[in-house]
């Protein structure tokens, strides 16, 4: 009999809830709404997306024309 791994949704990193990942969660959109540095952090990270090859923050390494 061969071993099938069940899908399982994303679990959060920052409330532990699953259904969604540290980069959309609602309850660190909240508490850096209400002053949390911490959660001000995440969603700041979350919004800045850079390129991995070559550092630009115009675009991701998908779309890299260089890569």
């Amino acid at each position: 009999m061969s071993y099938t791994r069940t899908k399982r949704p994303p679990r959060c990193s920052y409330c532990y809830n699953e259904g969604h990942n540290r980069n959309n969660c609602p309850t660190a959109k909240q508490d850096a709404a209400s002053g949390s540095e911490y959660a001000k952090r995440v969603v700041e990270r979350a919004a800045t997306k850079k390129c991995s090859y070559c550092s630009s923050e115009e675009h991701t390494k998908t779309t890299c024309e260089k890569f």
